[in-house]
């Protein structure tokens, strides 16, 4: 069949410049056979490839081309006019080449170099994954700088994957042996920042909540980091240095002043021979109480426990104990406690240290300081033990989960040991008129305004009393109440009432009621539900009590301790 073109569609192609594409020069032939000694091979040529367009996709195609120029010659020819008419330059990807030139407008340029970066991030956790699985192992020295980058990297993914890789090969029982942990000192201390860091206006330096949870985790499975700096920072040498008492034996050893590079175990000293030192509770507002505790206690230079290299005397556990039994005689020693009163004040004793010590290492340092500032304000000399008291409370705080379930079965447990055979007592909710006799003449003329009241509430037309003032009548509604809480006159009343009755004056001291019962609960046996927002409190904390144990038996379990309960060893003097 004859293909045939319009004349328009020729006009049109004619006056674009649309001329026919030049010939192809045909591909030479293949051979179709050849021969290989006595064989003929007979060579199967391919089907032939399209060679282009053909005359009506030439001819369409030239259309379309002619027709974008006319429409840009017609749109730049009214841009004199129509400004916005003109053609514009093509927008491009973020990422183009030419964003990143030096040309470039600036915000271009740093769209372009933050969209690399974010594009290359699953690349970046690709490799995290793949080293987390070889570990920072000597013979790739290069890994760890590797993490160490990825920790600061500005995408949140990279950060929590890269956190989650030390923390893959961080721990376990072996972690101290292990060859391929990632527990050195730099990334302890990068993880410890991200875990806990904070800004100077009190914010966390991670704004990742899942990346800081998985940073301690991380910390707490390489055995935790012990930064010396922050724990000198956290807890400085406060006040004037040591004075040695001058009424002391003369073969007794001065205390060394307080060293600005102590260790960290230091951070946490005992109480020096000074002459003073604060006793518990004892701040006011602008300045600490100091004490002379040996007019209170007997300075005793024997050390009663040790946890590492922190030293408890036992003149500190003797204040203790008298700060906390005022009424009993002071102990000359030890000695003279039960031995189950020794055991808790030298358990107690270790268990501060520990948690106080656990502290300093892993709460930030502006919360420290915060927490010290509140509780001794303006103080100029603040006792190490009650700073170890104060930091110990405080991080138990933080640890400790206060707002856990409680399993209904404990409640049932606690309501039946403490409230199963008690009583609810009769309850009433009422409203109530009352005045103070001490606002009129006479009694006689209080009576005379209440009861005019009373019988107004009653539905009674009754004239009002001679100069009377209505401000002095005062309404109130009662809300349910015990009634063994109400005094006599109203208890009587309220339990003799029904329900919307209203009772006569009632008079009580130095004022005058008139009540209306509303309702009335009569003494029946206690409900769980009745008690249980009281059960839930002492389930919690049982609960936080046992979790407190558990969580100084695993600090104790890492340190040195000894004390003079110990049968191995005798008391050591410092």
């Amino acid at each position: 069949m004859a293909l045939r073109l319009s004349p328009l569609l020729g006009l049109v192609a004619l006056s674009l410049g649309c001329a026919a594409a030049p010939a192809t020069a045909p591909a030479p032939a293949a051979p179709a056979s050849a021969a290989a000694g006595g064989t003929t091979i007979v060579a199967i040529q391919p089907p032939a490839s399209p060679s282009g367009p053909g005359p009506i996709g030439r001819a369409i195609q030239g259309i379309g081309t002619g027709l974008r120029r006319v429409g840009q010659g017609v749109r730049n020819r009214l841009g004199m006019r129509f400004p916005g008419l003109e053609s514009k330059p093509a927008v491009t990807s973020i990422t183009d080449p030419a964003n990143s030139s030096p040309d470039a407008d600036p915000a271009a340029q740093a769209a372009a170099e933050i969209k690399a970066s974010e594009d290359g991030a699953e690349q970046k956790i690709k490799a995290l994954r793949y080293l987390g699985r070889i570990g920072c192992s000597g013979c790739y020295p290069g890994i760890e700088d590797a993490f160490l980058s990825a920790l600061e990297d500005c995408t949140e993914e990279v950060r929590y994957e890269a956190v989650r890789a030390i923390r893959s090969n961080g721990g376990g029982p072996c972690a101290v042996c292990a060859s391929g942990n990632c527990c050195s000192e730099k990334l302890l201390k990068k993880l410890n920042e991200l875990g806990s860091g904070m800004t100077d206006n009190g914010c966390f330096r991670e704004p990742s909540a899942r990346v800081r949870r998985l940073a301690r985790i991380a910390v707490s499975n390489c055995g935790g980091y012990n930064e010396t700096a922050a724990a000198e920072s956290v807890l400085p040498a406060e006040g004037p240095p040591p004075v040695v008492n001058e009424a002391a034996s003369p073969d007794a050893t001065p205390p060394p002043a307080p060293a600005s590079n102590a260790p960290a175990s230091d951070a946490l000293p005992a109480p020096t021979d000074s002459a003073s030192t604060a006793t518990r509770g004892s701040v006011s507002n602008t300045k600490i109480a100091l004490v002379d505790y040996q007019k209170v206690v007997p300075q005793s230079e024997l050390i009663a426990a040790r946890v590492d290299d922190v030293a408890i005397r036992e003149a500190d556990l003797l204040l203790e104990y008298v700060v906390h039994h005022p009424k009993q005689p002071i102990p000359g020693s030890l000695e003279d406690l039960p031995f189950a009163t020794r055991q808790q004040l030298i358990k107690d004793a270790i268990g501060r240290v520990l948690l106080a010590r656990e502290a300093a290492r892993r709460m930030p340092a502006e919360q420290v300081a915060m927490l010290i500032a509140s509780a001794f304000p303006g103080a100029s000399e603040i006792n190490p033990r009650e700073k170890e008291q104060l930091l110990a409370e405080a991080w138990m705080q933080q640890v400790r989960n206060t707002t856990q379930p409680v399993d209904e079965a404990a409640l049932q447990r606690l309501f039946a040991a403490r409230y199963a055979t008690q009583q609810a007592p009769a309850q009433a909710r009422w409203e109530q008129l009352s005045v103070n006799k001490q606002d009129f003449a006479t009694r006689a003329a209080a009576i005379e305004t209440l009861d005019f009241a009373r019988q107004r509430a009653l539905g009674v037309d009754a004239p009002a009393p001679s100069g009377f003032r209505g401000e002095r009548i005062h309404f109130a509604v009662n809300a349910w109440t015990p009634l063994d809480t109400v005094p006599g006159a109203r208890r009587d009343a309220l339990s003799r009432l029904k329900p919307g009755a209203i009772s006569g004056v009632i008079d009580e001291g130095e004022m005058l009621y008139v009540c209306r019962l509303l309702e009335r609960r009569e003494a029946r046996p206690l409900t769980l539900d009745d008690v249980r927002p009281q059960l839930v409190a002492a389930a919690r904390q049982e609960s936080a009590s046992r979790f407190d144990d558990v969580y100084v038996e695993q600090l104790r379990s890492k340190a040195r301790i000894w004390s003079l309960l110990d049968d191995a060893n005798d008391p050591v003097e410092p």
